[in-house]
C-alpha cells in the first residue's frame, strides 16, 4: 500500500498539523503579550521618570539627574509646542502644522496617548526619524511659573525622553525572540512526527492484524479470523467479517454440493441419450424422416454436452488458476472447427485456417479451448454462407464471419454486458475473459458479418 494513501499517514498529518497549528497560535500569543508588557514597563519606568521630576521641581530643587537623552519643561501646550518647534528643532518647519494648534491633542504628530495609573498622560511623537515620549503632569496652582503667560490658568511638568535606541533594542530582541519561536516550531514538529508515528501505528496496528488475518482465511479451510480483538470498532467490525465469512463458507458448501449433484444428474442421461442415438442412427434405415430427427436430437445432445463441460469447468475454483503451458494454435482452431462442423448444416460456407502451423502460445488449454469453441460455435450459428475464418499472432486471435453482425462495436473484458443477441456461448467467454484479464473485441465489417478479436 503507497503510505501517502494509508491511514496510518492520515493520521500522522493529522496529528503534526494540530500540534503545528497550537504551536503557532501559542507563539503569537507570547509575542503578544511580551510586546504589551515591554510597552507597559517601559510606561511604568518613564511615569517613574516624570513623578520624581514633578517631585524636584515641587520641592524647588535643581533639575538634575536626567540623561543626554532626556528633557523637561514647565508651561502649557502651546508654549511647550513652540519649544519643540523653536528650540529643540524637533518638529521640522517643513511639516505643516495648524496655527491654531494649541494642545498636544490637536498635534498632528501625536500617534499614541495612553494614561497612567498616577494620571499622567503619555503621548508618543515621530519626527526626523526619532521617536520622543512625552509624559504630562498637571502641575499645583502655585506652583505655576511666573514666566507663563498671565492668561494661563493651568501649567504642565514636561518630560521628554528620545526612545528611538530602546525601539532599535526592542526590534533586535524581537528578531531573537522570533528565531527563538522558529527553533522551537521545527523541535515541535520533530517531536510531533516521532508521537504521531508511534501513536498511528498504535492505532493501525489492529487494523493491520485484521487485514493478515483476512488474506490468511481461504475458502479451503474455516473462513474464520483467527485474532483476538478489543470490543472497539475494529473488533465490531471482525466480528461482522466473520459473520460474513461463515455464510460465504455456507454458499460454496452449497455450490460444491450443486455441481456434484449437477454433474451426476445432468451427465448420466446426457450420456445415455447419446449412447442410444449412436445406436439408433444406424438402425432407422432408408427413412430419411426418421434419420434427420435422430441427428436433429444427436446435435443437441452435442450442444447440451459442451454446455455442462463449460459450465463445469466455470464452477471449479480450481480452473481460475489453472497453470499455463505452450499451445499450437492450428491444432487448437482445427479442433474447434471439426467439433462443431455439425452446426453447418450444408450450408454453403467456406472454412478457413489461416493460423500458421508453429504459432505457439504459452496459456491455460481447457480455458482457451472453450473460448475458441464457443467463438467458432456463433460464427457458425449465426453464418448462413459465405466463409469463416480464424487468423492469430502471439498477441490475439481473430475470428471473422460473413453473417449478418452485429449493430455496433463492443468491447469487453470488464464489466461490460454482451451484446443483445449474442447468445449464451459469448456470455461464457465473457466471463472466461474477466477471469483471465483478456480482452475481446466485437467489430461489425463494412462488407457485412462480424470480426471478433481476443487480446491475449
Amino acid at each position: 500500500m503507497n503510505f501517502l494513501q494509508s491511514l496510518r499517514f492520515r493520521i500522522l498529518t493529522s496529528f503534526v498539523l494540530f500540534a503545528l497549528a497550537v504551536t503557532v497560535c501559542f507563539s503569537l500569543l507570547v509575542l503578544f503579550v511580551a510586546e504589551i508588557n515591554d510597552d507597559e514597563l517601559f510606561n511604568w519606568h518613564i511615569a517613574n521618570e516624570a513623578s520624581h521630576g514633578v517631585g524636584i521641581y515641587i520641592d524647588g530643587q535643581a533639575q538634575s539627574g536626567f540623561g543626554s537623552n532626556e528633557r523637561t519643561f514647565i508651561g502649557n501646550d502651546e508654549s511647550f509646542i513652540k519649544y519643540l518647534l523653536f528650540e529643540l528643532k524637533l518638529l521640522r518647519s517643513d511639516i505643516p502644522i495648524p496655527p491654531n494648534t494649541k494642545t498636544l491633542e490637536e498635534l498632528v504628530l501625536t500617534e499614541n496617548v495612553s494614561e497612567t495609573r498616577q494620571g499622567y498622560q503619555i503621548f508618543e511623537l515621530r519626527s526626523q526619524g526619532k521617536k520622543i515620549h512625552v509624559v504630562r503632569s498637571s502641575l499645583p496652582q502655585s506652583r505655576i511659573n511666573s514666566s507663563l503667560e498671565p492668561s494661563s490658568t493651568e501649567a504642565y511638568f514636561y518630560y521628554l525622553t528620545d526612545v528611538s535606541g530602546f525601539d532599535l533594542q526592542t526590534t533586535y530582541a524581537l528578531l531573537g525572540s522570533v528565531s527563538l519561536l522558529g527553533i522551537s516550531v521545527i523541535f515541535t514538529l520533530i517531536v510531533a512526527v516521532l508521537v504521531g508515528h508511534g501513536i498511528a501505528r498504535h492505532v493501525v496496528a489492529p487494523l493491520t492484524r485484521l487485514s493478515q488475518d483476512v488474506d490468511s482465511a481461504t475458502v479451503d479451510h474455516k473462513p474464520v479470523l483467527k485474532g483476538h480483538y478489543y470490543p472497539d470498532e475494529v473488533g465490531f467490525l471482525a466480528n461482522r467479517i466473520n459473520a460474513m465469512l461463515r455464510r460465504i463458507e455456507d454458499f460454496v458448501e452449497r455450490e460444491k454440493a450443486f455441481a456434484r449433484d449437477a454433474s451426476h444428474e445432468l451427465r448420466t442421461p446426457v450420456t445415455s441419450s447419446r449412447m442410444a442415438l449412436e445406436l439408433a442412427i444406424p438402425l432407422v434405415g432408408d427413412n430419411e424422416k426418421l434419420h434427420s430427427l435422430l441427428l436433429r436430437a444427436s446435435r443437441a445432445n452435442q450442444d447440451m454436452t459442451h454446455l455442462i463441460e463449460s459450465f463445469m469447468l466455470l464452477g471449479k475454483e480450481e480452473s481460475h488458476s489453472e497453470s499455463k503451458q505452450q499451445l499450437l494454435l492450428q491444432g487448437l482452431a482445427q479442433s474447434a472447427l471439426d467439433k462443431n462442423a455439425y452446426l453447418l448444416r450444408d450450408k454453403p460456407i467456406q472454412l478457413i485456417n489461416g493460423i500458421p502451423g508453429n504459432l505457439q502460445v504459452e496459456q491455460p488449454l481447457q480455458l482457451l479451448s472453450i473460448v475458441m469453441n464457443n467463438l467458432v460455435r456463433n460464427a457458425f450459428q449465426y453464418t448462413t454462407e459465405g466463409t469463416v475464418e480464424i487468423s492469430a499472432d502471439s498477441q490475439s486471435i481473430t475470428v471473422e464471419d460473413t453473417g449478418k453482425g452485429f449493430p455496433s462495436q463492443t468491447s469487453m473484458g470488464g464489466e461490460a454486458e454482451s451484446p443483445e443477441g449474442m447468445g449464451l456461448g459469448l456470455n461464457i467467454v465473457r466471463r472466461i475473459c474477466q477471469l483471465r484479464h483478456w480482452k475481446l473485441d466485437i467489430q461489425h465489417r463494412k462488407n457485412g458479418g462480424t470480426r471478433i478479436i481476443l487480446h491475449l
